[in-house]
């Protein structure tokens, strides 16, 4: 919860979305969600961002990668399945060379037999005593040719051979899982209807700002300050420490130079611009404060009490909500700095549930659009009560704003009169501060705005200024009109009465 004016605006330059990216948006949201919904507005420019990128790029490039990876393991694949086929080759051609060996063998045992079977004969042993048996002769030529032809066959080959294969067969498992790898890296198949979906996403987010819109000018009495100050019998209270063992705010504040400003600086920088700010609410019902926890509902006990303004949401505990600009402060996700169900929220956010245990954030968080101050506090039972209560006073003086001690009870005693009060006498005369003096409170605060960091909102409180500037030029001229017109009048009063 930011005490001051910003705690977390995103550095980068917020993508709105057009309403051209919308066929046709719901009347009046469009403008609705430039002023209200600008942080939704953006979350929904980086989904549609994501879903371009998605389909136009991401997945093409994807499949482009999916395609070479699928190269790279088909090489890899096709490397184990050509050691399996060389393998059976070579173990059927060292099958081949052993059969056509064998069956030489064969060839040369038939031609041996035939020759021992000639040289046994007795015809033969004649034949060769007379000079004869030639044709003998020619068969072992021809034996020991057909012989030294086939040459020897080495049986080691065979089982060399069977054993390459057995170990090329075993990358089959390899080859499955790359097959596994192959499937799994295939193309992801692009939605034709994406574009169709991203329009519906569109068309669905201005529906919903139809609807906030609708329900937001609606509830206009649901969400005024004074309404619900009566209705829920308590005060709403921006905290600004004063005491010096207080916090300060500035892990919170990505805008302003918190550890440079005094607290002083803080509140004349609110009643100056009067932006979106986070209070609490402290109620005045005695009974219902008794089971709040010792330490109170408010993260600080002394600052400004807010006696107008519109709630744009309400929550039990300390929300965390950002800035979005001077005037738009929500919570860091969700459709739009518009709650819904406003009454309901404010209900849960004012009651004492969840707000009793002393482990937990005691103090609620309420949102309000165009605060007023009406006066300035003080906690009667204040840490350091007598530390913060001069500052506190000098600065209820300058501002020409009534202090108010208040409570734990809930009772009030006006400080600057001397007198008790009441919620109704405290919050019926918010303060309008002149033009002159917002633009005095602005020019003395405007240097602790971080310009460097945050330039958009560092233009845009210049733009205020600028504004306010020329409001006081056209009153100041206004005014001299006018005392010349009296001026005229005065005179022609004294002709007149002189004839």
């Amino acid at each position: 919860m930011q005490e001051t004016i910003n705690e977390n605006k995103a550095t980068n330059e917020q993508e709105s979305v057009s309403s051209e990216n919308s066929e046709n948006p719901k009347e009046g949201s469009y403008d609705f969600s430039k002023e209200f919904s600008k942080r939704g507005r953006h979350e929904l420019a980086v989904e549609m961002y994501q879903l371009r990128r998605k389909y136009m790029k991401d997945i093409p490039e994807e499949n482009k990668r999916l395609a070479e990876e699928r190269n790279a393991l088909s090489e890899k694949r096709g490397m184990y399945e050509q050691k399996i086929e060389t393998a059976g080759k070579n173990l059927e051609e060292v099958k081949k060379e052993q059969s056509e060996w064998l069956a030489a063998q064969e060839e040369l045992k038939t031609l041996k037999e035939e020759i021992e079977k000639r040289k046994s004969s007795i015809w033969y042993k004649i034949q060769r005593r007379f000079g004869g048996g030639q044709d003998v002769s020619e068969k072992e030529s021809e034996y020991y040719q057909k012989k030294n032809e086939a040459g020897y066959f080495d049986e080691s080959r065979i089982t060399k051979a069977e054993q390459e294969q057995k170990y090329a067969e075993s990358g089959r498992d390899t080859i499955a899982y790359y097959d596994r790898q192959i499937e799994d890296a295939k193309d992801t198949v692009i939605d034709e209807a994406w574009h169709d979906k991203a329009k519906a996403k569109i068309s669905e987010f201005y529906g919903k700002q139809a609807e906030i819109k609708e329900e937001f000018e609606r509830d206009k009495k649901d969400r005024d300050i004074q309404e619900n100050v009566n209705k829920h019998n308590i005060l709403f209270l921006h905290g600004i420490p004063f005491e010096k063992q207080m916090a300060n705010t500035s892990m919170n504040n990505a805008v302003m130079d918190t550890e440079m400003m005094t607290s002083e600086d803080k509140a004349r920088f609110l009643v100056g611009l009067e932006p979106t700010i986070s209070v609490s609410s402290k109620t005045l019902d005695a009974s219902l404060a008794e089971t709040m926890p010792a330490r109170g509902e408010l993260i600080y006990e002394t600052g400004l009490i807010i006696g107008n303004g519109e709630i744009m949401s309400a929550y039990q505990n300390d929300e965390g909500t950002v800035v979005e600009s001077l005037d738009i402060k929500g919570a860091k996700s969700g459709p739009s700095s518009v709650q819904t169900n406003i009454v309901e929220h404010m209900a849960k956010a004012v009651g004492s549930e969840n707000r009793s245990n002393e482990a937990t954030t005691t103090w609620n968080e309420i949102v309000v659009r165009n605060p007023k101050a009406t006066g300035m506090y003080i906690m009667e039972n204040a840490q350091n009560y007598e530390t913060a209560l001069p500052r506190v006073q000098k600065l209820a003086e300058e501002m020409k704003l009534p202090l108010i001690r208040v409570s734990r009870d809930g009772k009030m005693f006006n400080l600057t009169e001397g007198k008790e009060t009441t919620k109704e006498e405290v919050v019926a005369n918010p303060k309008e501060f002149s033009t002159e003096e917002k633009i005095g409170f602005i020019e003395r605060t405007k240097k602790f705005v971080r310009e460097d960091r945050h330039p958009e909102m560092a233009q845009e409180i210049q733009n205020r200024l600028d504004a306010l500037k020329k409001e006081k030029t056209v009153e100041e001229q206004e005014k001299a009109d006018k005392q010349k017109e009296t001026d005229i009048r005065k005179k022609l009063e004294t002709l007149l009465s002189q004839e």
